[in-house]
């Protein structure tokens, strides 16, 4: 009974999407629509196909643009899709799916370079640059910031050379700017947190919370204006952002 009772309710939601519905909203739903294949693909609309990756938590595609993908079994009707299935975004070169399965990403990866994609995977992770993304009001994305070769050496240079200093207990930095930086890939698409970089005032500081206590670098004066360079992107960004903040009365 209660089967039946289902089956009839769905049939009058079809029924009641089909006399809302228009070509141009049919046309929409297909083509964000995705389905599994018997291989545990999705395939979308135009035949494309990812296929499911390894486990990673060093792979990090782009995802900013907010394009979403409702996947669902082959045989659900299409004016059905929006109750049914999963949500899963689409990245911003198109070469990835992901979704949260019981709070772990998973990835779907586009077919023609799924193979090169777990070969890396597989072979692990080697970061070659520095990295870290801010707003960027104008275009409403998410921009990286690749640190030069010198740069990258400062930074490296601050947490070599630099008497480590351990935040007590109970206490934290408080900062007027500051950026995470990630160790990545030369194409970005693997990256792993490392440590950040701290103003306050004119005062620059390295950052590391990776291990159980947080450690800081205060970095020395012939290197403020490496580090004024490497946030420069940022703290423009955040100006640029206040200056069209309009307040009200």
């Amino acid at each position: 009974m209660k089967k039946m009772k289902r089956a009839i309710c769905l049939i009058a939601v079809f029924v009641m999407c089909i006399s809302l519905c228009g070509c141009g909203v049919l046309d929409d739903i297909r083509e964000s629509r995705g389905i599994y294949t018997a291989e545990g693909n999705i395939q979308l609309a135009d035949g494309t196909q990812y296929a499911p990756l390894p486990s990673c938590k060093e792979l990090s595609p782009f995802f900013t643009q907010y394009k979403e993908l409702r996947v669902v079994e082959s045989d659900v009707p299409l004016l059905l899709t929006s109750m049914m299935g999963a949500y899963f975004d689409i990245s911003d070169d198109d070469l990835f799916l992901s979704t949260y399965i019981n709070g772990d990403a998973l990835y779907y990866c586009r077919t023609d370079i799924y193979e090169s994609v777990v070969e890396r995977i597989e072979n692990g992770f080697t970061p070659e640059v520095y990295a870290y993304w801010c707003y960027d009001y104008t275009s409403g994305k998410n921009v990286p910031y690749t640190l030069t070769p010198a740069e990258q050496e400062a930074v490296n240079q601050v947490c070599d050379t630099q008497e480590p200093q351990v935040l007590p207990a109970g206490t934290y930095m408080s900062w007027d700017y500051g950026v995470f930086l990630y160790m990545c890939s030369a194409d970005l698409l693997f990256s792993k947190e490392t440590v950040e970089i701290c103003v306050v005032g004119n005062k620059y500081y390295v950052v590391d919370e990776t291990g159980a206590d947080t450690i800081f670098y205060s970095v020395p004066a012939e290197l403020t204006a490496t580090f004024a360079q490497i946030i420069d992107t940022y703290i423009q960004n955040e100006a640029a952002y206040w200056n069209d903040v309009i307040y009200y009365d």
